[in-house]
């Protein structure tokens, strides 16, 4: 090799020494690359230092190598979701006693500056002065910069700001040429979700306010859905509909009115009534603190777009509700609300949920195409967030029990499981024996016609359950059993074939 060597610098030596200079540049860049990148990740790593502190945080498919190196996946990066950050992850109880401030920052936003005529291009730099000078006492913005109002409400709301801000009512998309029926057909609903579940009685009652098409023009179609139950015994079920101008919702508000169904937040508080066929009632609903699940939107390939918050996984529910079994009136029963938006057509679920004293589960996995999206299961204890949890799938397990439909017959499930892990230390369980529940075929069409029945190939199924949760959370062991509800979607045994005389259990949806 050395004579090789030799032999070609004697006899190119120009040729020889200009590739060993390039051969030398390229290992000179790789070195000051390397040297560079370890001193940015110092620096980060610096609290005295701008953009100091103990933590870095990276998006998800990102590393510190690649950081180190400036590879292609540490350009431009964006850590999404900063209220949920912020709000929930950051003040967990899991991480409560070791943060001791939060300052995000928004770094080379492209910006441009009109003056004078003259259009300059500036990298504009965002930040909360108050939450800078806490993290980074050396390098701040002076006193004299107090924080915006809106700087505020984002990372520390009142709790009717937060609830204003996620529980609100959205645009439904513009459909040309579509009107009335039409439109709703096109499968944009919107409704929030109410739960009673009285522990003293195992009395239940599942109030559902819906939004189908679009209220702006005074076309939508309003559902009010109220289900009550107690274990071991059949749902009893009323509807109640309006439409036009009855149906009002508001987009800066949770509030919604449609006929007799009201939902208004007042304070910090939901106040839920109603007044259909065979029930009427109020409830007043008082969130617990720290267990609101941001809002979020799933958006797939097809161009379906499906939305879902948390206001309170769980809270304290009182008032008075009657129905055909007599007056139910409860003071000490537990709560639950969420809200959905979206194009649901041809679009399915799996969700449910539980709650006890020390821990509360809400999943949920949406079917769309047949492809599923990434699942979810999250976890509170009383202070707070403490798990997030991404599921493959949620598995269904069906036995030989069956429910009958306008549309033909299914077998309900026996039991539904899943299980994730999150790091080396967070892992989830949970088992689900369902004890049983009642059908519809099309959630959301209180009478659907002939034509869509024949067109269904899955029932939905609203069910109850016996839930068994084993979570660990750094370590430790932790559990919860007890009832909940939960829903998924069966195939049609007999699709587009309705059965004679078959007679729905349920005709609607949550």
């Amino acid at each position: 090799m050395i004579r090789l060597l030799a032999r070609s610098l004697l006899e190119r030596p120009r040729r020889t020494a200009l590739f060993l200079l390039g051969y030398a540049l390229g290992v000179a860049v790789v070195t000051v690359l390397l040297s560079v990148g370890e001193a940015v990740l110092n620096e980060a790593r610096d609290k005295d230092l701008l953009g100091g502190g103990d933590v870095v945080l990276l998006p998800v498919g990102m590393d510190v190598e690649a950081l180190k190196v400036g590879g292609a996946t540490a350009l431009y990066h964006r850590i999404s979701g900063l209220r949920f950050l912020v709000r929930s992850v950051l003040t967990s109880p899991r991480v409560a006693g070791q943060v001791a401030a939060v300052c995000p920052r928004l770094v080379g936003q492209q910006v441009y500056l009109v003056a004078r005529g003259r259009v300059t291009p500036v990298l504009a730099v965002g930040t909360v002065p108050s939450r800078e000078r806490a993290v980074l006492a050396g390098w701040s913005w002076p006193d004299s910069f107090a924080d915006a109002p809106e700087e505020r409400r984002l990372l520390s709301p009142t709790p009717e700001e937060a609830l204003r801000e996620m529980d609100h009512f959205h645009l439904p998309p513009e459909a040309p040429g579509l009107r009335g029926a039409a439109a709703r057909e096109r499968g944009w609903v919107e409704w929030h979700y109410f739960e009673v579940f009285e522990p003293a009685t195992g009395r239940f009652a599942y109030l559902s306010f819906q939004v189908l098409g679009d209220w702006r023009a005074g076309e939508a179609l309003g559902v009010v859905s109220v289900q009550l139950g107690r274990a071991g015994r059949p749902l009893r079920r009323a509807v109640g509909t309006a439409g036009g101008a009855r149906v009002r919702a508001s987009l800066e508000r949770p509030d919604l009115e449609m006929g007799a169904g009201r939902v208004r937040l007042v304070g910090s508080r939901y106040r839920v009534s109603f007044a259909v066929p065979g029930a009427s009632g109020e409830v007043e609903f008082v969130p617990g603190a720290g267990q609101s699940f941001t809002s979020g939107e799933v958006h797939g390939d097809s161009g379906f777009v499906t939305g879902y918050a948390v206001p309170f996984v769980r809270g304290a529910a009182r008032g008075e509700i009657r129905g055909p079994g007599g007056p139910w009136r409860f003071r000490g029963a537990v709560g639950y609300h969420d809200h959905n938006w979206g194009v649901w057509r041809d679009v399915r679920w799996n969700w449910g949920k539980v709650s006890g004293d020390s821990l509360s589960l809400v999943y949920g996995q949406i079917l769309e195409g047949g492809r599923s999206q990434p699942g979810f299961a999250v976890l509170f204890a009383p202070g707070g967030l403490v798990g997030v949890f991404r599921p493959d799938r949620v598995t269904t397990v069906f036995g030989d029990r069956r429910v009958r439909t306008p549309a033909g017959e299914a077998r309900l499930p026996d039991a539904v499981r899943l299980a994730a892990a999150a790091g080396e230390r967070d892992s989830l369980r949970v088992d689900i024996r369902v004890e049983g529940g009642a059908a519809t075929v099309l959630p959301g069409a209180p009478r659907p016609d002939a034509a869509r029945l024949r067109r269904a190939a899955h029932v939905f199924l609203q069910l109850r359950g016996s839930y068994r949760v084993r979570a660990i959370l750094d370590g430790i062991p932790y559990r919860v059993e007890g009832p909940g509800p939960l829903e998924v979607w069966a195939p049609l045994a007999q699709a587009g074939a309705p059965a004679r005389g078959a007679r729905s259990r349920s005709a609607g949806s949550r």
